[in-house]
């Protein structure tokens, strides 16, 4: 038992400790990557503890009762002369290391499954969010080097740039609406930056509730373009905030 209980609680202090370092590893700030991996949901609670405290206890009770069945059914002097032979003693001694190993292997390998299956199960329930059902998305390229390099030429400044290519941008879209809108089974269209469930590029917060890009929590965001529609059509619901 004092073995059992100090290797139960050597292998919580190293969950811990662990647990400590995985989260270290994301950096301060990074959004993406917290709700990525669920970061702070990976901790160490009570089920957890109360788990390893059964089977801590398990293990020690079993350390002891399987030598004593086993002693009551063996005969003394076979069992030394057997034990001096090898390294495990007799068969049954081999037999019993054997099933040790592999109860502890299938024990691994069944808890994996039952997280990752639950995982799954939760995914499955939950859904991804939107309703992709009679949705089709269609990848268009933002621009194309030639009017890039002709609107670089028209325009003296970063500011003018960027809105040329804005006008540019509205233009193409509204004549790729008009041209879709009158395809026969189409009952909508929106345009946007991003489909879901891509890549993300991280971009710091201008302002939020006073609090500047430069706050020590490090605000971030995560952009993406939407036109009119764009959340109508995949059936996303506004919890907070407001349209516009």
């Amino acid at each position: 038992m004092l073995l059992s209980i100090s290797g139960g609680v050597l292998g919580f202090a190293l969950a811990v400790q662990i647990i400590r370092y995985f989260r270290s590893l994301v950096p301060a700030g990074n959004t993406f990557l917290k709700y990525l991996v669920h970061v702070d949901s990976i901790e160490v609670d009570e089920p957890l503890a109360m788990f390893a405290i059964v089977v801590t206890l398990l293990a020690g009770v079993l350390i002891v009762i399987i030598p004593v069945l086993r002693s009551s059914q063996l005969q003394l002097e076979s069992t030394l002369r057997n034990a001096g032979r090898t390294a495990l003693g007799n068969r049954g001694g081999r037999r019993s290391h054997d099933l040790l190993i592999t109860a502890e292997v299938a024990v691994v390998l069944v808890v994996a499954s039952g997280l990752f299956v639950r995982s799954i199960a939760e995914m499955h329930e939950k859904g991804p969010g939107f309703d992709p059902e009679n949705v089709t998305y269609i990848a268009i390229r933002r621009t194309n080097w030639k009017v890039q390099q002709e609107i670089v030429e028209k325009t003296d400044s970063r500011e003018e740039y960027w809105q040329a290519m804005s006008d540019w941008s509205s233009v193409r879209n509204h004549r790729i609406r008009t041209a879709i809108e009158s395809l026969p089974g189409i009952e909508s269209i929106a345009v946007g930056g991003l489909p879901f469930m891509n890549y993300y590029r991280l971009w710091p917060a201008t302002a939020i509730d006073g609090r500047g890009p430069s706050s020590s929590d490090g605000v971030q965001t995560l952009p993406n373009g939407a036109g009119e529609g764009y959340f109508k059509i995949l059936k996303v619901p506004l919890f907070e905030g407001a349209s516009v």
